[in-house]
């Protein structure tokens, strides 16, 4: 499945990476997705046909494990992937925190409520890494009890033209394809990568350290299935204004790092 993804960047210069480009419509890959599948071995989702879009959606996002596999499997992938990147890049490996998770996840969540107040036909309204409210993923970090510096905020999305749990599988056949499609997208992204890789450009010692992941599905209005997954990069060895222990702001203030988005 072809994902598009967004960035956001903590820093003095904002930077957003544009949307990648569909090379083709989500209706033509579709068809050969279901091409593709008739040559593979059918597995049996018999389980699923009576279960209605809002209650698999509702399972899917809660980490169900009687599913084939669900949204925390997903996460996973997204880490691993994340990580095979870095070490593709000479980077170390990073580390799962809990809290960017749950930062991650419900700003996920939160998108997908307010999704028509941020997205509109083929385009953002406004900026998704800012809550309605204002709140950057910075403060939506701090807020979902994390102690360090978030660096930065990845975010990609996937409207598809699935509208049964069964379809869904079908397309999508493991948490692993997922995962890795989703990584790629923001890899082939300019902004994506250096949040990915290194936020900040000017050396190790301002790369991330840890990683969290939230990847949700919700149902659209004409009642397709969208996906939206967030990466959310910390710094572990910074307190939640990017200084080192011991270390004081600067008086004149002007080399703080800040939240943008």
């Amino acid at each position: 499945m072809l994902r598009l993804g967004l960035t956001g960047l903590a820093s003095l210069v904002t930077t957003i990476a544009p949307i990648a480009s569909l090379a083709t419509s989500l209706e033509d890959y579709f068809r050969a997705a279901q091409q593709q599948e008739q040559e593979k071995e059918p597995r049996d989702y018999s389980f699923l046909k009576h279960m209605s879009l809002d209650e698999f959606i509702e399972k899917f996002n809660k980490g169900d494990t009687t599913l084939p596999f669900d949204s925390r499997d997903v996460e996973k992938e997204i880490f691993r992937y994340v990580n095979e990147e870095r070490r593709k890049y000479g980077k170390s490996k990073a580390a799962w925190s809990p809290e960017l998770h749950k930062a991650a996840k419900k700003h996920a969540l939160y998108l997908a409520r307010y999704w028509h107040d941020y997205y509109e036909g083929e385009d953002w309204k406004r900026d998704p890494h800012l809550s309605l409210d204002g709140k950057s993923f910075g403060r939506r970090a701090i807020e979902a009890g994390y102690k360090n510096f978030a660096l930065g905020e990845n975010i990609g999305l996937c409207p598809t033209a699935l509208t049964t749990p069964i379809q869904f599988y079908i397309i999508n056949s493991s948490a692993k394809e997922i995962g890795k499609s989703l990584v790629k997208s923001w890899m082939e992204s300019p902004g994506h990568r250096r949040n990915i890789i290194d936020p900040y450009p000017i050396g190790e010692e301002d790369a991330p350290t840890e990683f969290g992941a939230g990847y949700i599905l919700f149902k659209e209005r004409d009642g397709a299935i969208n996906e939206i997954g967030v990466l959310v990069v910390g710094r572990s060895d910074r307190d939640t204004l990017g200084l080192k222990p011991g270390e004081k702001p600067p008086k004149n203030g002007k080399i703080i790092i800040i939240y943008t988005h």
